[in-house]
């Protein structure tokens, strides 16, 4: 019965304040159209490359050629912060683009079980993402097959699958979440507000009650 007797209180008092939690709310979605208006906006794109294996002569080549393909495919997306790599990279795009920069900007994986590397770049505007997506596996391919190759034949080609696209929105900031957590905030203020308001009300009252002259 305590339980429920609290639950009933709690709600009556947001009943009670409702004003105060409409003004945290608005106070959160405003604290959230401010923090997205001077947010930096990133744009991410992500090209993708395709590891093929070279079959031999033997029976089933074609079968061993591509399983040897997915299988070599795992290890490649640890070698997009090679040194021959991140070199290149700046090279082609500029100084600027420092092992540091690089590190933070891009990332590779390889989907389960498939012969693909993904490498992800994200950048200021949409074309410096794709410029630095497409460079990235540009000199990827380029390492993989040079450490690939042995006596002039390498048992692998890498080659481009889908070039980047040109981003058309920012990946961050995510105006779902900043509002999200905006509302929660202004929420949790607005019920603050309510239970300090209830409580100061109650005090005074009681204050008046004890001063008023008891009657025989």
């Amino acid at each position: 019965m305590a339980t429920e007797f609290r639950v009933g209180q709690l709600v009556a008092l947001l009943l009670r304040y409702w004003w105060m939690l409409a003004l945290g709310i608005g106070l959160g979605f405003g604290l959230a159209a401010i923090g997205l208006h001077y947010a930096t906006p990133t744009y991410t794109a992500t090209a993708t490359q395709l590891v093929k294996g070279i079959p031999g002569r033997t029976t089933g080549a074609n079968y061993i050629a591509a399983q040897y393909a997915v299988a070599r495919a795992r290890s490649y997306p640890a070698l997009i912060f090679s040194t021959p790599v991140l070199e290149g990279v700046r090279h082609d795009l500029g100084a600027e683009f420092t092992d540091t920069r690089l590190r933070a900007d891009l990332s590779a994986s390889n989907p389960t079980d498939t012969p693909l590397i993904n490498i992800t770049a994200v950048g200021a505007t949409p074309e410096q993402a794709k410029k630095l997506a497409d460079a990235a596996a540009k000199h990827l391919a380029a390492f993989i097959s040079s450490i690939e190759t042995i006596d002039g034949a390498s048992p692998v080609i890498v080659s481009t699958a889908v070039d980047a696209e040109l981003p058309t929105s920012p990946s961050a900031p995510k105006p779902t979440l900043y509002y999200g957590m905006g509302a929660a905030v202004g929420l949790a203020i607005g019920l603050l507000g309510a239970l300090a308001w209830n409580a100061v009300g109650s005090r005074v009252a009681a204050r008046r009650a004890g001063s008023q002259p008891s009657q025989d």
